[in-house]
């Protein structure tokens, strides 16, 4: 005999689908939270730490998280993170509201801030497409290749300037060109992580958020920070005054200690930089695809 369920069941069937979608979401939220915190060598669980430096942190995230291939979430995707967390936090006993205290305005604002930069400089809405700069393959490639990276003065530079371009690059902050030395400066966090921090010239916003950039100490080769550094240590004594050009010509012989000259980096080869870096990164695949066929050619 064939049941036939009752109102009461499917009802009843349905909370519990739910629910059950509620906990794998919230797991999902705050594992990926939990992620981007040990990168930056926190490792406590985030009910453990305290609203000030959890309102720092979590204003950081919702500007630098990225999905795993390497492209923006969507708006409404962060707000919901922002939802998992709380109701994670609630769950725990957090005695404070990322939402709605006071004590998490800072991270609000940052949210609201990122919401209206995807949608407006991204045209990342519900159901819409963000351009990346660089894709997560394409870097991966420019890295085995050597393109990019700390051993060479070119390489350098485009290391440098990638990670401006992922980190700043949908801000309304000055052009490569107009980008000064003093824009972006070397701090150190709470808990003893070192973070760059832009603090020039922005557009006018109605809640303004500095854009931060941690290190990565568990991912040393290709912490920006570290890279940042490098760049700073090549660079001329003289051309590091806060208004020097943030970019500079690069030496064709360079000495043991200085990469950069004393000029700017020309505004040509600053508008060519992204073309080089994917025609280098197209060039890679193609060769890693050719390999492949050919490999699979001879088994």
């Amino acid at each position: 005999m064939i049941h036939v369920c009752s109102m009461n069941e499917i009802t009843k069937f349905i909370e519990k689908e739910k629910n059950l979608r509620t906990v794998y979401c919230t797991k999902t939220a705050v594992k990926i939270f939990h992620e981007w915190l040990s990168k930056r060598n926190e490792t406590r669980p985030i009910n453990e730490i305290a609203p000030y430096d959890l309102d720092n942190y979590l204003a950081s995230y919702y500007q630098e998280a990225k999905q795993k291939n390497g492209t923006e979430y969507k708006p409404d995707t962060l707000s919901g993170y922002q939802g998992r967390i709380e109701y994670y936090l609630k769950e725990k006993g957090y005695s404070f509201s990322i939402v709605h205290d006071k004590e998490f305005a800072k991270s609000r604002k940052s949210l609201a801030k990122k919401r209206r930069e995807l949608k407006v400089n991204k045209g990342k809405g519900k159901y819409g497409h963000t351009r990346e700069v660089i894709t997560a393959e394409e870097e991966k490639i420019l890295i085995e290749k050597g393109i990019i990276g700390r051993e060479s003065p070119a390489a350098l530079f485009y290391a440098v300037w990638l990670n401006n371009k992922k980190w700043l690059g949908f801000h309304r902050v000055p052009s490569d060109r107009d980008l000064k030395w003093g824009d972006i400066v070397l701090k150190e966090s709470s808990n003893g992580l070192d973070y760059l921090e832009f603090v020039g010239q922005m557009a006018p916003t109605e809640n303004r958020v500095n854009p931060k950039l941690f290190e990565t100490p568990k991912a040393p080769d290709t912490c920006p920070v570290l890279t940042w550094k490098k760049y700073e240590f090549r660079r001329n004594p003289d051309m590091k005054d806060a208004t020097s050009p943030f970019y500079l010509s690069i030496l064709n012989s360079p000495s043991i200690y200085v990469w950069c000259k004393t000029q700017p980096m020309g505004i040509n080869k600053l508008r060519g930089v992204l073309t080089y870096l994917k025609e280098k990164a197209r060039s890679g695949l193609e060769n890693s695809n050719h390999k492949a066929r050919k490999q699979q050619d001879f088994v």
